[in-house]
């Protein structure tokens, strides 16, 4: 897994290429006030954006790439 630090936030992917301008993008495009924690790289259009440690297992939102401007598109959480 690759990974990189960019403002705190851990930026990891498995397979697809870490751009710069995308992450920056996703992070301006928070529509929220909490803090990004991590973020992992899904594909070129797709990212998921965590607000807690992946490990906390407290859900993601998703944000995706749409005409060409990065919109977050659901908030998927995890119940047990």
């Amino acid at each position: 897994m690759r990974g990189v630090t960019a403002r705190n936030i851990r930026v990891h992917s498995l397979l697809v290429p870490l751009h710069a301008d995308d992450i920056r993008a996703v992070i301006a495009a928070n529509p929220t006030v909490e803090r990004i924690c991590e973020i992992q790289v899904i594909s070129s259009s797709e990212m998921r954006v965590y607000y807690q440690p992946i490990s906390a297992g407290s859900g993601y939102a998703i944000a995706k790439r749409v005409n060409g401007k990065w919109r977050y598109i659901e908030k998927v959480a995890f119940t047990s």
